[in-house]
């Protein structure tokens, strides 16, 4: 409100013209033009609207005064060169990156790596961190992990213990947040703390675990979970929770999205999260018994992934309070199901393996290219691509000119 009333005392104080603006892109999205503009055009028609292109960078050549100017329209214009390959210069630098045979690895690893090679290796194995507001935001995930929420006995109870570690998250972050954002944050995870609570106690209703089986914090390795996977893949790490839902051995993992629909090899979930989640549901694989991942997001969900749907303990989903149930053996019934996902999930693992222990460091560009930190030095991704132009036909009509 405070916002609107101070736009409106700024547009009042104009005596002639006064000039609205905004970014067509920012460097997340494309940007969509407020409502209130369209309706400047509307209720005055004297309005003109400038489009001005994203490109050229720089004025043209005879028009020039800096420079700066002057060298980058002559880059512009000169023939265009071919990206350098990114590799290891020596074979010392590529042994010394790679992944030593006797270590584990992750869950987080194998997915962030299939995902992009060059993003895992700039972020895990040169540990570069780069300073992101939105990293802030994603802390708060730790949260229901950190106050153990599925273990709290009453709605009251985990409330008070997750704003109470909401308040110390805050506390660490005040000499590098401003006021108002930590204003933001506060406002923002009382909204998601709600949400969890809400979903948490729906779900031990609908989804009633045993109570006496249910563990907390458990590596890999730990009883009744294996640290192995196919193929002598050994997995460190840890697991939020643990416990038994009638014949399955149920996995309780917080993340910042829910599990993603498949869409390229028609499975029940994306390529990287058949992986990751697959992972788990192979760490608690029995002969003849179901498994399931209970997975909490911040993105108003909470999914329970079943292999395989069993008739003799149905589960239902809640889909107006958020709580769904997938069934991930589709390709066909009983053992057979059970064995085309789990061939998927054996199949990613190998060429993930594969990428971590020979160094790959290509980039591969994709949809996480919005929200990666590394797109300048790989100069691959959507938004700094040395290959092909993210402005699309703007480019082609520069050089034209």
């Amino acid at each position: 409100r405070e916002e609107r009333d101070e736009f409106y005392r700024l547009c009042a104080a104009a005596e002639d013209s006064i000039t609205l603006s905004y970014p067509q892109t920012d460097e997340t999205r494309d940007n969509v033009p407020a409502f209130y503009l369209q309706e400047i055009q509307r209720a005055m028609p004297g309005v003109t609207l400038h489009d001005y292109p994203r490109v050229p960078f720089a004025p043209p050549i005879e028009e020039c005064i800096s420079q700066a100017d002057l060298r980058l329209c002559n880059a512009m214009g000169s023939p265009r060169e071919d990206p350098l390959q990114v590799h290891f210069l020596t074979k010392a630098v590529r042994d010394e990156m790679a992944w030593r045979p006797e270590q584990p690895f992750t869950p987080q690893d194998l997915r962030d790596v299939l995902q992009c090679e060059f993003k895992h290796f700039a972020s895990k194995r040169l540990a570069i961190r780069p300073s992101r507001e939105m990293a802030r935001w994603h802390r708060l995930r730790r949260l229901p992990r950190n106050t153990r929420l599925m273990q709290q006995p009453t709605p009251e109870a985990a409330k008070h213990a997750l704003e109470t570690a909401l308040e110390a998250e805050l506390d660490t972050l005040y000499g590098e947040a401003p006021a108002w954002e930590l204003s933001m944050m506060r406002s923002g995870g009382r909204r998601l703390i709600a949400e969890w609570v809400k979903r948490e106690f729906m779900a031990r209703e609908l989804w009633p675990k045993e109570a006496d089986t249910l563990k907390a914090e458990l590596p890999f390795g730990a009883p009744g979970i294996r640290n192995t996977m196919p193929g002598d893949v050994p997995l460190e790490g840890t697991i939020a929770a643990s416990s038994r839902m009638g014949p399955y051995a149920v996995t309780h993992l917080y993340e910042s999205q829910a599990p993603q629909k498949g869409s390229n090899f028609g499975g029940p979930l994306a390529e990287l999260d058949t992986l990751y989640y697959g992972l788990h549901l192979l760490a608690r694989h029995g002969q003849g018994a179901g498994t399931a991942v209970e997975v909490e997001s911040m993105s108003g969900e909470r999914t329970l992934l079943l292999m395989p749907r069993l008739p003799e303990a149905p589960m239902a989903s809640r889909q107006q309070a958020g709580l769904h149930v997938v069934d991930l053996a589709t390709a066909g019934e009983g053992a057979l199901a059970q064995k085309a996902f789990f061939d998927e999930v054996k199949r990613r693992l190998k060429r993930a393996v594969s990428a971590l222990r020979q160094s790959g460091v290509q980039p591969m560009p994709g949809g996480h290219c919005t929200f990666c930190d590394f797109g300048e030095l790989c100069r691959r991704s959507q938004g700094f691509s040395e290959e092909t132009s993210p402005f699309g036909e703007d480019e082609r009509d520069f050089e034209a000119d």
